[in-house]
């Protein structure tokens, strides 16, 4: 949440990205897999953050507004590569385009489908679910660390992250279908 005792616009913009550039960068990256094109695309949300900078300045969490700007512009990033992936397959077809090409679009059809289930992933759980799932699977830390950081059992944290997982492969079994 962002303080509500700014006094001007630009104060407002300091403090707002002082305090989410860098969980919103991190929200990128989950979308997009790409440090340079998960910073061009929080750039661009706090390019929006100042054109609604009025509005911003009277919700009461912008944070979350902010949050939804960065999932639109990198959903809008993805769809541009994957047009423009097509288009390198058509001119593949046509013969214009060397094996160099061929792999780079091949890297971003694969980049598009894990993508894809990094966004649904993010969908699909909350906040703090999503958390204790990266901690555990993605970033190899152990039960005992990750129930001490949320105050709970390491039982407690164990099924959690059982429930997690039920709740996502129900959700892929039925995006697959």
């Amino acid at each position: 949440m962002v303080d509500c005792n700014w006094t001007s616009q630009d104060g407002f913009f300091d403090i707002l990205y002082q305090k989410q550039f860098r969980k919103m960068w991190l929200l990128a990256i989950t979308l997009v897999e790409k440090p340079e094109l998960a910073e061009e695309v929080v750039q661009d949300a706090f390019v929006e953050v100042l054109i609604h900078i009025d509005y911003l300045m009277t919700v009461e969490r912008p944070d979350f507004w902010l949050q939804k700007t960065v999932r639109n512009k990198a959903l809008h990033a993805l769809r541009e590569r994957t047009r423009d992936a097509k288009r390198l397959i058509e001119l593949r077809a046509d013969g214009l385009v060397d094996d160099l090409a061929a792999r780079q679009l091949a890297d971003v059809e694969e980049t598009d489908s894990l993508s894809h289930t990094k966004q649904l992933i993010v969908e699909t759980l909350t906040p703090s679910e999503f958390h204790l799932l990266r901690r555990i699977a993605m970033e190899g830390a152990s039960y005992r660390t990750v129930s001490e950081e949320l105050g709970i059992s390491i039982s407690a944290c164990q099924k959690k992250v059982q429930r997690i997982r039920k709740k996502l492969k129900k959700q892929l079994s039925r995006n697959n279908s």
